[in-house]
């Protein structure tokens, strides 16, 4: 439910502010976390329209550039439905966010939940959320974490290298 929903990303929220020291620690400027956590702030909350005739979008920097994309432009998504058949959405780009990750800013637009959910047939439910922690937070210490929320009781709750072993080998091997 709508509720559950906003319980478990106030409970998420509440876990990243626990872990904000993790990036002091590990050497990152804690100021440029917290620039990056407003800004994704006020880019979430220019997502918040509900689902509209053609949705807003906001686009990672490098993939805009790529694009060739500015606010204001139209775009449109490929991807696959829930049954796997492919689907597309016009989407009007309203901004660009930047995370330090150069694969992410490549690749990654950022869309409205109810948008998404209509876009890839999900109904009201969603087949995974995705947190993003600090740069050197200890990932299990979160799942952890997270798998002991009220709000998150009975959810799978894996981090990164369990999901993506492939990943972590290559990791590894560099």
């Amino acid at each position: 439910t709508e509720d559950e929903r906003r319980a478990a990303l106030a409970e998420i929220d509440a876990l990243g502010a626990e872990n904000a020291g993790a990036s002091e620690a590990a050497g990152a400027p804690p100021a440029q976390d917290r620039a990056a956590a407003a800004e994704t702030r006020a880019l979430t909350r220019q997502l918040a329209p509900k689902p509209s005739e053609t949705p807003p979008a906001v686009l990672g920097a490098k993939l805009a550039s790529r694009l060739h994309a500015s606010p204001g432009d139209t775009i449109s998504l490929f991807a696959q439905d829930e049954s796997g058949a492919t689907v597309d959405q016009t989407v009007r780009v309203i901004g660009t966010f930047r995370t330090g990750d150069d694969a992410a800013d490549a690749s990654r637009v950022l869309l409205h939940l109810d948008d998404l959910q209509h876009l890839l047939g999900l109904g009201d439910g969603a087949h995974e959320i995705a947190v993003r922690i600090a740069r050197g937070a200890d990932v299990h210490r979160v799942a952890s974490g997270l798998a002991r929320r009220p709000a998150l009781a009975g959810q799978s709750i894996e981090p990164w290298d369990a999901l993506r072993p492939d990943l972590l080998a290559m990791v590894r091997a560099n």
